[in-house]
This record gives structure tokens, C-alpha cells and sequence, in this order.
């Protein structure tokens, strides 16, 4: 038995509306893929990756499959996975950065001179 979110009252298992405030109910969904719990509103699986096509309970963990010979056997058709996000650079490191190819800059520049 769980509890309403709002106001604390019982409630029954399953219940999407709260009977004594009437506030709807949180639903947990859980990846179709891994069986791990997902955040509301969720497309992708923190967990594995795969996009969310509904909703559903968690999957009971399968047996591991029989080892094939390589003639038999077929690699398991997978959805693609989303490219992971490049990470950009901030306003800080830019400066660091150009300041140090700036300085080598000058320094080989005045090397050059120097040596003529």
C-alpha cells in the first residue's frame, strides 16, 4: 500500500488519482530493455540507452543464451543508440588556451630575432 504524494493519504495499489485530494498519482515506469526505473518523461534509459517506447513493468532477467557456433549464429538486431553530446568548451579554458599559443608564439618569435 502506498501513500499519496500531496497529502499522505492511503492508497490503493495502482491507484493513478488520490481519493481525499484527487491529485494524480506519479506512475513508476520502468525500461522495456533493462528493467530499470526511469525518470518521468524520459525518451532514453540512463541505464542502457535505449529509447523509451512505453510503458511497462520491469522485465524479469532472462537466462543466458546458449552459446552457437559462429556458422548459427546471428548478432541480435539493436536499436541505434543516440551519439553521445560533445561536451562544449567554457569562456575560461578558451582564454587559458589561446593565451598559452599566443605566448609560444612570442617566444619563438623572439628566439628567431634574437638569433639572426
Amino acid at each position: 500500500m502506498s501513500a499519496c504524494f500531496k497529502c499522505k493519504a492511503a492508497l490503493e495499489a495502482g491507484a493513478n488519482f488520490c481519493e481525499s485530494c484527487g491529485s494524480e498519482q506519479p506512475q513508476i515506469v520502468f525500461c522495456e530493455h533493462c528493467g530499470a526505473k526511469l525518470e518521468s518523461g524520459a525518451t532514453f534509459c540512463d541505464a542502457c540507452g535505449q529509447q523509451v517506447e512505453g510503458t511497462s513493468a520491469p522485465r524479469a532477467k532472462q537466462a543466458p543464451a546458449k552459446i552457437q557456433s559462429p556458422a548459427k549464429a546471428q548478432a541480435p538486431a539493436q536499436a541505434p543508440r543516440p551519439a553521445p553530446a560533445q561536451k562544449k568548451m567554457d569562456g575560461g579554458k578558451k582564454v587559458v588556451i589561446v593565451t598559452f599559443i599566443l605566448a609560444a608564439l612570442a617566444l619563438l618569435f623572439w628566439f628567431i630575432t634574437e638569433n639572426l
